[in-house]
């Protein structure tokens, strides 16, 4: 067998698994998109929900992954002397305004309820992998996610919270890649419920009258991975002007792919000058790493203080280039 033929076999089965995508009418707005920062996107899950671009395989299988990876640590939740209830529970959230019950309420499913060793009761939990470390430690730092997606999942289980009459939750978190996990405590917070359900009022009632929430500014993590994209974005007209060069596409699909690293990267760096800050310069052992700081001058122009008139006489003019790449 060959390259060319291996990479036949992955595109099939890449297609096969797209294929298996089916689609149903929506009638409530999911749980689990209820944080969506787009109340246009909310909308068209309910309004155009056949239109919505089905998962790619990649994402299909990271969805079966989780969904595995879910199942066995509950098993060891059980094993570690934990009771695991309530699995894959249904939750509705009827909405009512003026007393008149609206037509799209919120509904989910909780993953499962736990009741921890010492525990006197079961914890409304909700289960969420990550890869590499768990930066979460806090609520806030979910709250303070750059990713939108993130930042939902207390829409989530607050909804859940809110629906069930409880006011304790936790979020379960668990590395794929170093198997550690962590938990964080979710209290019920009313005035953020409240934000969610004025959304929701939002919906109902364009649907009821006809109308479309406006459009978000574009945000390529959100609207460039936007699964309505193509119904919602201005259409674009390239007049021909496509690349059809494979190392080219090649190049920027493989840089769509590790964006997130990248992403993770700034982060920690990010995070290493913060606790690193204080140090003097010298070299410090910090488990299996050396971290060297020094010191050292570097001379600049500071143009504020050069009279305009001598600025003028050595300023030019140059054509910059500038490259920008969204998904389509």
């Amino acid at each position: 067998m060959n390259d060319e033929t291996l990479r036949s076999w992955e595109n099939t089965i890449r297609e096969r698994l797209t294929q298996g995508n089916k689609k149903y009418p929506v009638h409530s707005i999911w749980a689990s998109r209820a944080g969506h920062p787009c109340t246009r996107f909310l909308e068209y899950t309910i309004t155009r929900w056949q239109d919505e671009a089905p998962i790619d395989a990649s994402t299909r299988l990271m969805f079966e992954d989780r969904k595995r990876a879910q199942e066995q640590m509950q098993i060891l939740l059980t094993n570690a002397g934990c009771e695991v209830r309530e699995v894959e529970t249904p939750v509705f959230e009827v909405v009512t305004k003026n007393g008149k019950r609206l037509r799209y309420g919120v509904t989910g499913r909780i993953d499962f309820t736990l009741k921890p060793p010492g525990a006197d009761k079961f914890y409304p939990t909700e289960f969420k992998t990550v890869s590499g470390d768990i930066r979460f430690k806090t609520l806030d730092d979910i709250k303070n996610s750059e990713h939108h997606y993130i930042r939902g999942y207390i829409a989530q289980l607050m909804m859940y919270l809110y629906a069930r009459g409880e006011e304790e939750g936790l979020f379960l978190f668990k590395s794929v890649s170093t198997s550690d996990f962590r938990f964080i405590p979710v209290e019920l917070d009313l005035e953020y419920v409240e934000e969610i359900l004025k959304k929701v009022e939002k919906v109902n009632e364009d649907i009821e009258q006809g109308n479309l929430a406006d459009r978000i500014p574009y945000t390529p993590s959100i609207c460039g991975k936007c699964s309505f994209k193509h119904i919602c974005l201005p259409s674009t007209d390239f007049s021909g002007n496509d690349v059809k060069d494979p190392e080219l596409i090649g190049a920027l699909q493989r840089r769509d792919e590790l964006l997130p690293l990248a992403e993770e990267l700034k982060r920690l760096e990010e995070l290493i000058d913060e606790k690193t800050a204080g140090l003097k310069v010298g070299e410090y052992e910090a488990g299996e790493y050396i971290i060297k700081i020094s010191s050292y001058k570097r001379a600049f122009v500071n143009s504020s203080l050069i009279p305009e008139d001598i600025k003028a006489k050595y300023t030019e003019v140059k054509d910059i280039r500038r490259k920008t790449i969204v998904k389509l």
